[in-house]
């Protein structure tokens, strides 16, 4: 079984997934990040990042739509889709890894997570239908379990300021990144409405009562 944790940067999705694991080793295992950049898995493992782009081919048309017109720079505007391809390859390998088959295989960036840097780096959230398209070809070409970790926006804000955003956004201005950040909330609760019985769990709680929770999902 694997389950990925989906959730706008600052939520608490890496703490919640490491204190699952620090609480139960013996049942949860994290997805690992054999590879980290297309250009590696490409020149160690072709056939694997052959077959992680073929994976990609439905999707590919709708994500460089969006990322043409995202607030990206020009150069670093696809990056996201080979950031997909990574995402897939690793799970690939997660999915026939010997270590990962009777443990509950968790994952705090795949492939709905990706999503968020895929449509939301422009001035508005994409339509429900997009993210419909979206959720349907995850569904078809994965199996995977989804847990959305939810937190009250003003509440993440203050986190994203206290521990600073992510790389990938220090390059954005101040009223863009908030727009992104809107946007990205936006679209996971559009996956959180479309997907067949969503999990949630709020960040805001004790770390034992999200820990129970996921227990009692699982």
């Amino acid at each position: 079984m694997h389950v990925q944790f989906v959730g706008v940067p600052g939520t608490g999705k890496s703490t919640i997934v490491n204190d699952l694991l620090e609480d139960s080793p013996d049942k949860y295992i994290q997805g690992e990040k054999v590879y980290t950049s297309f250009t590696t898995m490409l020149l160690n493992n072709p056939i694997l990042a052959l077959r992680s782009i073929l994976l990609t081919i439905p999707i590919l048309p709708l994500c460089v739509k969006f990322l043409n017109k995202s607030a990206r720079l020009p150069g670093n505007r696809h990056i996201a889709i080979f950031g997909l391809v990574v995402n897939i390859g690793n799970f690939l390998l997660a999915k026939n890894g010997v270590k990962f088959q009777n443990k509950i295989v968790v994952w705090d960036e795949l492939i709905y997570q990706r999503a968020l840097s895929i449509f939301t780096y422009s001035n508005v959230a994409p339509k429900n239908s997009v993210i419909i398209r979206y959720i349907k070809w995850a569904t078809q070409k994965f199996d995977l379990i989804t847990i959305f970790v939810l937190c009250d926006f003003n509440i993440n804000i203050e986190r994203l300021i206290e521990r600073g955003v992510p790389d990938r956004m220090k390059f954005i201005e101040p009223e863009q990144l908030m727009q992104i950040i809107k946007n990205q909330e936006q679209v996971v609760l559009l996956m959180k409405q479309n997907i067949k019985e969503p999990k949630v769990i709020n960040s805001e709680r004790s770390v034992q009562e999200n820990i129970k929770i996921l227990n009692d999902y699982f």
